[in-house]
């Protein structure tokens, strides 16, 4: 969503925008993050003690299963990480929407106040 005013802040005083950033590009980010996370908790489904590598037989699946061994340790935390970092990121990109929406509300009265001042005498 593009904003409404992109230059004119110092109408409230202020020499920049107080809210920069995109808050549809900050989802895209959590979006790709909880991409990340699903995939890695698909793998730790099929590494994972009980997942479809732990119930395979045989000497080959024995030397694979201990060469991953730590693998599924590290995908929950891989899961868990970026679980978290999706959810901050959705935070932020609301509470900035949020603010935003409030500065553009602020900038349309400052201008409606500015032209009103500018007509009386």
């Amino acid at each position: 969503m593009s904003r409404r005013h992109s230059s004119g802040f110092d109408i409230l005083g202020l020499a920049q925008d107080p809210t920069p950033g995109d808050p549809d590009r900050i989802d895209e980010l959590a979006r790709d993050y909880e991409d990340i996370r699903d995939d890695a908790q698909t793998a730790l489904r099929v590494l994972g003690r009980g997942g479809s590598l732990s119930a395979a037989r045989g000497e080959s699946m024995d030397k694979l299963r201990d060469m991953l061994d730590s693998l599924p340790g590290k995908l929950q935390r891989t899961v868990d990480s970026f679980d978290v970092a999706a959810q901050a990121y959705r935070l932020y990109a609301r509470a900035l929407r949020e603010q935003q929406t409030r500065i553009d509300t602020a900038m349309d009265q400052a201008g409606q106040v500015a032209t009103v001042s500018r007509r009386r005498p």
